[in-house]
């Protein structure tokens, strides 16, 4: 895949993640600090380094969109129902064609170059993509999240 892409941040709803209560009281795991930032923040920042992305949109509830970590997103979309609407909103917020990198906000080791990498490793035909770790893998290693998985043709 050769040019830049537009990205799209996906911040999840300002529920309270359960599964997080002993170590974190907040709204949602984007606002988890480390090292004094929040986990979003770090994604932002990758994706604003990286040389393959162009414009980057964050969509999430109020609280992500007003927080200061925001002003690392050109567009600020509001919280959608699916991933499906989240994706849709950023291809019409932009406007200009490209394909869209998407990526969660709970990825703070993300680094430019991977998001360059996987860009440049992108098939021309794809309209959107988004790093995929198999099944087998997130559950070996992770048996008691809750996964959303994809199949793939």
């Amino acid at each position: 895949m050769t040019g830049q892409v537009n990205a799209v941040v996906l911040g999840g709803s300002g529920a309270v993640d359960e599964r997080l209560a002993p170590i974190y009281q907040g709204p949602s795991k984007w606002l988890i600090e480390l090292r004094g930032k929040p986990a979003v923040e770090y994604v932002l920042g990758a994706l604003r380094a990286s040389p393959a992305i162009h414009r980057i949109a964050l969509a999430g509830p109020p609280a992500l969109l007003e927080h200061a970590c925001a002003r690392l997103a050109d567009v600020r979309l509001p919280e959608a129902e699916t991933i499906v609407d989240k994706l849709t909103a950023a291809g019409r917020a932009f406007g200009d064609g490209r394909k869209l990198f998407m990526a969660t906000c709970d990825i703070p080791l993300m680094t430019p170059e991977v998001i360059a990498d996987t860009v440049a490793l992108c098939p021309e035909e794809s309209v959107f993509f988004h790093p995929l770790v198999a099944k087998a893998a997130a559950v070996r290693d992770f048996p008691e999240h809750q996964w959303v998985f994809l199949k793939l043709r």
